[in-house]
């Protein structure tokens, strides 16, 4: 499918919609270490900080190791984890706020991190106005099934644009988080940042060095 053909997008958040850095990097692991603190008795930061460390360095997810390692329910880490970092450490891009702008599509977010997180961000960030609170699809609205296989977050987003599947790209900064929607129809796009994938993914359309490349060609 051409990208000329693309009528609505369903993005990403995090490292897609803002860029991460080594400054949200260590918020978030720090972030990870606090909240599994506070549910691992006599557990210290310490420790659960280098555990946070290895876990974001090896699986770019701070809390993957430490929720495995101490056997927790994800559900009871999922809200603390994103109350836990200050979203006035990221910084605004007025180029992608410009380009938002400018894209005559409608837009809808499929998220792995908490509503309350992505409002405060993109609100930060200028972008809440793009996004009304019914086109925000944060892990929780889709019962916690994760987009990386799960079918149930991107059906809610399609129905939100109303839009044929084919004309309904998607939008994403890992790769894995693209098999499943690929295989419902939709139009792939990976974010890479200069990490293209060492293997070749039959369910990436396209790739992008970063999002502005992307909405340079939706808007053209």
């Amino acid at each position: 499918m051409p990208i000329s053909a693309i009528k609505g997008v369903i993005w990403d958040v995090d490292n897609t919609l803002y860029r991460f850095d080594t400054v949200f990097e260590d918020a978030c692991n720090r972030a990870a270490a606090r909240t599994i603190c506070t549910l691992v008795d006599g557990l210290s930061f310490d420790d659960a900080f280098k555990v946070a460390e290895a876990s974001y360095a090896q699986h770019g997810y701070s809390g993957k190791a430490l929720i495995a390692k101490y056997g927790i329910d994800y559900r009871d880490y999922h809200f603390p984890f994103h109350e836990e970092i200050d979203e006035k450490i990221l910084t605004r891009n007025d180029a992608m706020l410009q380009a938002l702008a400018d894209l005559n599509k409608p837009q809808v977010i499929v998220t792995n991190a908490s509503r309350h997180w992505v409002e405060k961000a993109l609100a930060h960030l200028g972008l809440r106005d793009f996004f009304t609170d019914e086109n925000i699809i944060a892990l929780e609205d889709s019962d916690f099934e994760p987009k990386a296989y799960s079918r149930r977050p991107f059906d809610m987003a399609r129905n939100r644009l109303s839009l044929p599947i084919e004309n309904i790209i998607v939008v994403e900064d890992m790769a894995k988080n693209l098999k499943v929607p690929k295989e419902m129809g939709f139009t792939t796009a990976l974010i890479h940042h200069g990490r293209t994938p060492v293997e070749q993914y039959n369910y990436i359309d396209l790739e992008f060095p970063d999002t502005l490349s992307l909405l340079e060609k939706l808007n053209a």
